[in-house]
């Protein structure tokens, strides 16, 4: 038996990825892939909401849950420890990620 009506349900909110998103994941139709997969597989709960104003290598601070994810990706690949975003490192991180320092 459901506690709430099924109309309640079916209304929760949907973020879907922006034009911007889908031009930077065309594989993917906008979403993050799905990890550890072979095959490129869409993760629907990681879509891209990145705008044109983004930086070209987004690391999620536009609070795009994709490219936060691609981020931390690529930390966890070269075994950085993830930091919170206020502390002075994270912006270290942003730039080596971006390619801006070594």
């Amino acid at each position: 038996m459901l506690d709430k009506p099924m109309e309640t349900l079916m209304t929760e909110p949907v973020t879907l990825p922006t034009a911007e998103g889908v031009r930077r994941y065309p594989r993917t139709e906008g979403y993050f892939p799905e990890l550890p997969s072979t095959e490129l597989f869409p993760d629907l709960d990681k879509p891209c909401t990145c705008t044109p104003a983004c930086k070209s290598r987004c690391g999620g601070e536009c609070g795009c849950v994709a490219c936060q994810m691609q981020f931390s990706v690529w930390r966890e690949e070269r075994g950085v420890q993830a930091i919170r975003p206020t502390e002075p490192e994270h912006e270290t991180q942003l730039k080596r990620y971006r390619g801006e320092v070594r």
